[in-house]
């Protein structure tokens, strides 16, 4: 897990100081599900043009499984690496990462409410389709499989 953790900062340094004749295009994005469990705000970066390599950082506001006898919420910070491969608009996304958070479980499955907090880190890919331009409206579907779970998501954004 450290290992992936210093993987995904070293990419994120590499991507900050990539020297490129072409300007990257970045993006912000509203994801619902996948690997914010909930909300999240995403940035997105290419190291170059609009396909390829590149990184995404968010925050995000989880609750999952409400209503349920075992519950969470809690706020993370997912890190990823991924390419784009395909077309000018329509890619194939791909990443790899892991979301850093604190989380706090409610179980009430024995009768009595049971809190308990604790800071996880949860490592996740990524498979889905983006519609991204050079500049504009962007919009990501896909599954977010993390351990034993699969979130599917859906992420709208703007490209510039």
């Amino acid at each position: 897990m450290k290992r992936l953790v210093l993987f995904v900062m070293l990419v994120l340094s590499l991507a900050a100081n990539a020297q490129t004749n072409e300007k990257a295009t970045k993006s912000i994005s509203l994801e619902f599900l996948g690997v914010h469990h909930g909300w999240g705000l995403n940035y997105d970066s290419r190291i170059k043009g609009n396909e390829g390599l590149g990184y995404r950082v968010g925050l995000s506001y989880a609750y999952a499984f409400p209503g349920q006898d075992i519950s969470y919420k809690g706020v993370a910070v997912p890190l990823e690496v991924n390419g784009l491969f395909g077309s000018k608009v329509a890619k194939f996304e791909l990443g790899i990462g892991t979301s850093l958070g604190y989380y706090r479980k409610d179980d009430h499955s024995l009768g009595t409410s049971v809190y308990s907090n604790r800071f996880r880190i949860l490592p996740f890919t990524n498979l889905g389709l983006r519609l991204q331009p050079k500049q504009g409206v962007t919009l990501r579907l896909g599954i977010a499989p993390q351990l034993e779970l699969i979130y599917p998501y859906i992420s709208l954004g703007y490209a510039f």
